[in-house]
């Protein structure tokens, strides 16, 4: 409670749910206001107008009284159009709420009233840290809302310190707090595949996630040539993919897979190991949720990585095939290494829980309010 008793008010936006149908952004804010909506010392809303985010969906069965939102198809919503329109109708809710916080999901920072502090998250610094292009516009958002903020929360001791090396916030409030597994609770669907594999998750197109990496790696390499290679989730190969599979020796051995987080969970379940080779990451979901699932990490050495993986994975070069394939050949020959892995990833994963994560944002948005 605030002073005199009053609960605290407490305002989020539409930004990501415009931004985003399904990924990592949304889900995080959603698993941080689920529990925020469920305090009873909190007044909490979202408005997020219109959008076309499904984990916003779900969270808006659950607090229909809470959540203003109306999910769009796909095809209608384009975020030129809808970000304008839903900051046009977000001021004015805004300012008859009249929050005590607004935290902001993504980096479009709508006005809000003079006396609401404002509470952005820091993702990551992927752009300023691999292709510092100062006119890019999330980088330019990115700066107008660190400018805005009143708190500053961070999802790694890494991006934090990226944050304070680039950015002149030092005399802001920031908080580092972790992700939990969101796949923690889901019941497994097993893969139908005969075959070894190992699994590889997330978008391979953009350059920090070091995918050709992993091409080279599993390249004509003896040791490897009784295993596909899952590629969960992003979109469906492209004409260049296939030609450089074929140009690998990898045509027919590399499957494409997508589906709900039960189909996720049951690849995560079975695999041979996650391998991650990202250059960068803010936080980076896959290595938990494999821990989570007993599945072995093979993990780039870049952070953070060892922040968030500790003694549970085998790191390899992120810049280095050859160490890629020393690892694979460490898990599939050295005695015991498999089950010591999966123990101690079983063990790290429950060092990270929403829960945990959502007591730590709550306590510091108090922390920012008048005594």
């Amino acid at each position: 409670m605030l002073k005199g008793g009053r609960v605290l008010k407490i305002l989020y936006d539409y930004s990501a749910f415009v931004v985003q149908a399904h990924g990592g952004v949304s889900r995080i804010m959603c698993e941080v206001i689920r529990r925020e909506l469920a305090r009873a010392d909190v007044d909490g809303r979202v408005f997020a107008g219109f959008h076309r985010n499904y984990e916003l969906h779900k969270l808006g069965r659950e607090f229909p009284r809470q959540v203003r939102a109306c999910l769009l198809p796909q095809t209608l919503v384009r975020q030129r159009l809808f970000l304008p329109v839903n900051q046009a109708l977000f001021v004015p809710y805004a300012q008859r709420f009249a929050p005590d916080l607004c935290h902001h999901t993504y980096y479009q920072t709508p006005p809000v009233p003079p006396r609401t502090k404002v509470v952005i998250t820091v993702h990551d610094l992927i752009l300023e840290t691999l292709d510092p292009d100062k006119n890019h516009p999330e980088i330019r958002l990115r700066q107008q809302a660190l400018r805005r903020a009143d708190g500053i929360i961070c999802v790694s001791e890494n991006t934090r310190a990226d944050l304070l090396r680039r950015y002149p916030v030092h005399d802001k409030p920031i908080l580092v707090a972790h992700h939990g597994n969101s796949l923690r609770q889901t019941v497994a669907q097993a893969p139908e595949i005969a075959t070894p594999y190992f699994l590889y998750v997330g978008l391979r197109g953009a350059a920090y996630k070091n995918f050709p990496l992993l091409l080279e790696a599993f390249a004509r390499h003896e040791q490897l040539r009784p295993y596909h290679l899952v590629c969960f989730g992003g979109e469906n190969f492209t004409p260049a993919e296939l030609a450089a599979f074929r140009q690998a020796g990898l045509a027919g051995r590399i499957l494409q897979r997508r589906g709900p987080d039960a189909v996720l969970a049951g690849w995560y379940q079975h695999a041979t190991a996650l391998i991650y080779p990202s250059r960068y990451e803010g936080f980076g979901l896959p290595p938990l949720e494999a821990m989570g699932f007993g599945c072995p990490v093979l993990a780039s050495s870049a952070p953070p990585m060892p922040e968030i993986s500790g003694d549970a994975a085998l790191y390899f070069d992120p810049g280095s095939p050859a160490q890629l394939r020393a690892a694979c050949n460490r898990l599939l020959t050295e005695d015991g290494l498999r089950a010591a892995l999966i123990a101690r990833g079983q063990q790290r994963e429950q060092l990270f829980s929403w829960g945990k994560t959502a007591r730590q944002i709550h306590d510091f948005y108090r922390s920012l309010l008048p005594a």
